[in-house]
Formats: C-alpha cells, sequence, structure tokens
C-alpha cells in the first residue's frame, strides 16, 4: 500500500484518477532528457545561457496548452500539474529549492508557465 492509500483508502477511478492524469501531464510538459516535453528545449536552452553568464536567478517563460482554463483556476489542478512539472525536473536534478512555478496570464490568449529559478 502506498502512503496516499494509507491515508486515503485505496484509490480507484474519480478525482484520484482524473488528478492522476493532470500530474503526468505536467511531467510530461517538462519531460526529461531521453523524452523530453514541450518545455524542455527552451528551460535546457536558457539554463545553459545563465550558466555561461553566471547568471544564478532567471525566469523561463513556456506556452502551455494543458487545459488552461482549469489552470487558471488556481487549485488543486494547478498545484497537481504543478506537482508533476516538478518531479519531472526533480528527475533532471533540479529540486523545488531550485525553482519554484506560477501561472502566467500576462496575455489573456496565450497560457505560460513562469519556471522561477534560484541557483
Amino acid at each position: 500500500m502506498s502512503l496516499k492509500e494509507d491515508y486515503s483508502g485505496v484509490c480507484t477511478g474519480g478525482f484520484d484518477s482524473d488528478m492522476a492524469t493532470v500530474f503526468q501531464a505536467g511531467f510530461d510538459y517538462v519531460g526529461t532528457q531521453t523524452s523530453p516535453g514541450p518545455a524542455y528545449t527552451a528551460i535546457s536552452t536558457a539554463l545553459s545561457a545563465a550558466a555561461a553568464a553566471g547568471t544564478k536567478v532567471l525566469t523561463v517563460t513556456t506556452d502551455v496548452t494543458f487545459e488552461p482554463s482549469n489552470l487558471k483556476l488556481n487549485g488543486i489542478h494547478q498545484q497537481t500539474f504543478f506537482a508533476g512539472a516538478l518531479d519531472a525536473l526533480a528527475h533532471e536534478g533540479i529540486y523545488s529549492m531550485y525553482v519554484s512555478l506560477t501561472l502566467n496570464t500576462s496575455d489573456t490568449a496565450v497560457t505560460k508557465i513562469d519556471f522561477n529559478f534560484v541557483m
């Protein structure tokens, strides 16, 4: 049994299943070196440029198309998507103490995510 199942009982379908899908979408949005997602190249390029310039603080902004109206609710959906993205970054050795995510809605036509790095 997992820690989550210890808390909530065996999870089958419904909300837990939906949030597992959202978490996976967040993970896939970033991806890994062997399976990069839509945000991976932008993040990699920006981190390489920042390292070459000696920059310790930077923001990488990427477009997100996964359920933007749900992400804009600033609730569990967004938190779960962000958790998946942070998990993907952790697989790449970038842990949550180095990055925070915020939803960038400055452009009303395109929803974006800001990856705020402090390295």
